[in-house]
C-alpha cells in the first residue's frame, strides 16, 4: 500500500505544471512543493495536532517557539546541500505523515517492541530512496503517551528486506534525546538518507513477568530437542526394519499403519534437522518450511488413522480391514495434507520464513504469521487431536471394564502388580501413538510465563522423543518382536522358528471332556469370543497391540486352545456356549458365545 501511494505522489510532483499540493485526512497527510534549485536554502516540514485535527506546513527555519512546533507530532528538516544531488533546475519535494503505523506491517516484530511515534517521510523527485545525502536530515518525533517505555531508537522503513515486504532498520540513523522531567517526550534522529522514519521503543517494562524464556531454558530446550530428534530417527528406522523383515509382524494390519506413520515422522525430522535454520537462502527456506508443514500433517493423519484402526479392532470388533480400505486410507493420509500447504504457498510463499533478527539473518523456516499458522497447521492438528482424545478415552474405558470383569470372574479382589504395570505401559504406548502429548501445547498459550516454560519443556521432551517411544512401546516391549529378533540372531534359541509365549497349550489329544466340546465346534480363527457377556477378539484381531494389552487372554487358533490352567481348572466347573452364524457386510460371521460358570456360585 505504501509503495503504491508513494508512486502516485511521485507521478503528481513530477508533472511539468506542478506547483504544490496539500492533502490532509484524519491519520494521513501529504504535502508536495517545487523549488528552484538556485534559490533552495533548506526547508522544514512539520505536522502538528490542534484540537485533534492534523495540520501540516513547511518553513525555512525550525523555530521552537513557533506554535506549530509547540504542538508538533513530527518534523523533518532537509539541508540546503541536497540541491547538489539534483540534476534538474527545480527541486520537487514530497512529505508524508502517517499518524498510525498499521500501514507498515512487520511480519516478525522483535519481542516487546512497538512503533512509539508517527511515521514521517520525505522524498526528492528523481532521487532514489536510500541515496546517501551530503549532510544528514534531522527528524524530530513526539513519542506516543505510553507508560513504561524505554530504549527509543530511530528507524527507517527498508522496502527491500523481508523478501520485499519491508521491515524497520537502524542503518544510517543516529538517535539523540530531548527529555522533560526525566520522561521521554521527543526523540531526534540524524539520518544520511531519505525515506519513511519512525521510532521504535521497548515495552518490556510494562509487564511484570518475562515473556521470553531465560537463556538456560532456551539451551535446555535445544539440547532436549536435538537428542530427542536423533533418538527418534534411530528408533523409527529400527521400527520400520523390524516390522518389514519379519513376515509374522509384516502381515499384521496395524504394522502397515505403523510403518507409514514412522516414514512420515522420519521425513519430517530429517528435513527439520537439515534445514530448519537455513533462512539465508530464500527458496531453500521456503521449500524446507513447506516440507516440514506437509510431513507434519501427514504424520498427524496417520496418528488419526491409528486411532481409527484401534477403535475398529477393540470396540466395533467385527469391522473387516480389506486391502481396498488400506489403499484408501493411505491415499487420504498422503494427499489431503497437500491442500493446506498449497493454499499457504498460493497466498504468500514468504509465510514459511520467520526472521526474529533480520540484521543477523537469524530465524527458522516454518509458518511465521499467526493467522496462517492457526488456519493451515494448528486447526487440522487439533481436529485430529480431539478425535484421538475421544478414541483414547473410549479404548481405555473398554480395557478397564474388561479387566474388571476378568478379575470378577476369577474372584480377584485386587490387581497384580505385573498386570498393573502392563496396563500402564499399554495406555502410555497408545498415548504416544496417538500424539496426545500435544495437549500440552494448549497450556503453553494459556499458562503464566514461568509455568509456560515448564510446559514447553515437557512438550519438547515428549514430542522430540515420540519416535523413540514408539520404538520402545511397540518393538522393545513386544514379545513377538523380541522373539523375532532372537530367532534371527540366535536360531537355536527357539528351535524351529519362533515360539509364541503362551501360558498352557492344550491340544485335542490331551483335552478333557469340557474342552473337547470346544474343539469339535472347530472355532474359526476370526471368531469373536464372549466371556461372561463381554466380547473379546482373538489373537489375530488384537495383533496391533503387539501383545501389550491382551497378552494373557484366551486365543483360539486352528486346533489349539490356550488358556491359563488356574483359570480353567480351579475357578470354573462348567461351560455354556452358544454358536450363531450371521451375514455381515457380504461375509459369513460365526459368533460363539462362551460362558464359564461355577455351579456353586452362579445362578
Amino acid at each position: 500500500i505504501i509503495n503504491s501511494f508513494e508512486k502516485i505522489v511521485d507521478a503528481l510532483i513530477n508533472q511539468d505544471n506542478f506547483t504544490n499540493i496539500t492533502i490532509v485526512e484524519d491519520d494521513i497527510a501529504l504535502k508536495g512543493e517545487r523549488f528552484q534549485q538556485s534559490e533552495f536554502s533548506g526547508i522544514v516540514f512539520t505536522a502538528a495536532s490542534f484540537d485533534n485535527r492534523l495540520i501540516v506546513d513547511t518553513q525555512v527555519e525550525d523555530d521552537d517557539a513557533n506554535e506549530m512546533n509547540l504542538n508538533r507530532i513530527a518534523s523533518i528538516g532537509l539541508p540546503q546541500s541536497i540541491r547538489n544531488i539534483v540534476q534538474s533546475d527545480s527541486i520537487d519535494l514530497s512529505f508524508t505523515l502517517y499518524n498510525q503505523s498499521v500501514l507498515f506491517p512487520v511480519r516478525d516484530p522483535p519481542p516487546n517492541t512497538i512503533v512509539g511515534s508517527s511515521v514521517i517521510g520525505a522524498r526528492i523527485g528523481g532521487v532514489a530512496d536510500g541515496t546517501k545525502l551530503p549532510d544528514p536530515v534531522v527528524i524530530t518525533l513526539s513519542l506516543n503517551r505510553v507508560a513504561n517505555i524505554s530504549n527509543p531508537r530511530c528507524v527507517y522503513w527498508n522496502f527491500t528486506t523481508a523478501g520485499g515486504r519491508g521491515n524497520w532498520s537502524t542503518d544510517g540513523c543516529n538517535t539523540t534525546f530531548n527529555t522533560t522531567d526525566d520522561d521521554l517526550s521527543f526523540i531526534a534522529c540524524h539520518c544520511d538518507h531519505l525515506t519513511n522514519f519512525a521510532c521504535l521503543v521497548d515495552v518490556s517494562a510494562r509487564v511484570n513477568e518475562p515473556t521470553q524464556p531465560p537463556q538456560y531454558v532456551t539451551v535446555t530446550l535445544e539440547v532436549v530437542s536435538i537428542v530427542g530428534v536423533c533418538l527418534s530417527i534411530g528408533g523409527l528406522v529400527l521400527t520400520i526394519i523390524t516390522l518389514a523383515i519379519f513376515k509374522k509382524l509384516r502381515t499384521r494390519e496395524a504394522s502397515k499403519f505403523h510403518i507409514q506413520l514412522c516414514l512420515s515422522l522420519i521425513f519430517m525430522l530429517a528435513v527439520f534437522v537439515s534445514g530448519i535454520d537455513r533462512v539465508s537462502v530464500r527458496a531453500g527456506c521456503i521449500t524446507v518450511g513447506a516440507l516440514i508443514h506437509y510431513f507434519a500433517l501427514v504424520a498427524w493423519m496417520w496418528m488419526g488413522a491409528e486411532a481409527l484402526l484401534m477403535f475398529q479392532k477393540l470396540v466395533i470388533v467385527f469391522t473387516d480391514i480389506t486391502w481396498k480400505y488400506l489403499v484408501g486410507i493411505s491415499l487420504i493420509c498422503w494427499t489431503l495434507p497437500l491442500l493446506p500447504v498449497i493454499i499457504t504457498l498460493a497466498v504468500d510463499v514468504d509465510f514459511y520464513i520467520y526472521l526474529y533478527e533480520p540484521e543477523n539473518q537469524s530465524g527458522f523456516c516454518f509458518i511465521s504469521d499467526m493467522i496462517p499458522f492457526l488456519a493451515a497447521f494448528l486447526l487440522p492438528v487439533f481436529i485430529i487431536l480431539i478425535f484421538n482424545v475421544i478414541i483414547y478415552i473410549i479404548i481405555i474405558r473398554v480395557l478397564i471394564l474388561h479387566t474388571i470383569r476378568k478379575n470378577k470372574r476369577m474372584s480377584k479382589s485386587s490387581l497384580k502388580t505385573s498386570d498393573a504395570i502392563k496396563m500402564i505401559l499399554s495406555y502410555s504406548g497408545i498415548l504416544m501413538l496417538f500424539g496426545l502429548t500435544w495437549v500440552s501445547a494448549v497450556f503453553t498459550f494459556i499458562s503464566e510465563p514461568n509455568t509456560s516454560f515448564i510446559v514447553q519443556f515437557f512438550f519438547a521432551f515428549f514430542n522430540a522423543f515420540q519416535g523413540f517411544f514408539i520404538f520402545f512401546f511397540f518393538i522393545i516391549l513386544s514379545s513377538d518382536s523380541r522373539d523375532a529378533w532372537k530367532s534371527l540372531l540366535c536360531p537355536g534359541a527357539f528351535g524351529d522358528g519362533m515360539k509364541p509365549q503362551t501360558s498352557t497349550t492344550l491340544k485335542s489329544k490331551t483335552l478333557n471332556s469340557k474342552t473337547m466340546s470346544l474343539q469339535k465346534k472347530n472355532v474359526p480363527r476370526n471368531a469373536i469370543l464372549s466371556f461372561g457377556g463381554k466380547n473379546m477378539p482373538n489373537e489375530k484381531q488384537t495383533d496391533f497391540t503387539d501383545n501389550i494389552i491382551l497378552e494373557n487372554e484366551a486365543n483360539f487358533e486352528d486346533e489349539v486352545f490356550s488358556i491359563d490352567d488356574e483359570f480353567m481348572m480351579s475357578e470354573f466347573n462348567n461351560i455354556r456356549f452358544d454358536r450363531q452364524l450371521s451375514a455381515r457386510r457380504k461375509h459369513l460371521v460365526e459368533k460363539i458365545e462362551i460362558d464359564f460358570f461355577d455351579v456353586a456360585k452362579d445362578d
